[in-house]
């Protein structure tokens, strides 16, 4: 498309820049990814408890930290799920060793 008016420019720029978000994104996920030990399955502990993950997902902590975010039902000491049937999210960074 050739770019001859303001709003053809004007095009191009948000095409450019919904590219540019796009490719941005999955740099990220690669990134976590690549740096992410935990599957799904496996059992973490922050200081709110434990819980088994059922995903993973990729999150921006602001000021260009990133890191993997995980979902999964909460357990109990025991390591049985709660009776609440609750589930949270847990940031990689908050992981117990």
């Amino acid at each position: 498309m050739a770019i001859k008016t303001i709003n053809d420019l004007n095009r191009k720029f948000t095409e450019i820049e919904q590219l540019a978000t796009s490719e941005r994104n999955k740099a990220i996920v690669e990134y976590c990814q690549n740096n992410n030990t935990i599957k799904i399955g496996d059992v973490v502990t922050d200081r709110l408890g434990s819980i088994k993950v059922e995903k993973v997902r990729a999150a921006s902590m602001g000021l260009g930290v990133y890191e993997c975010r995980y979902f999964g039902l909460e357990l109990t000491k025991k390591g049985q799920p709660k009776k609440s049937n609750a589930s949270r999210w847990v940031y990689q960074s908050n992981l117990k060793d």
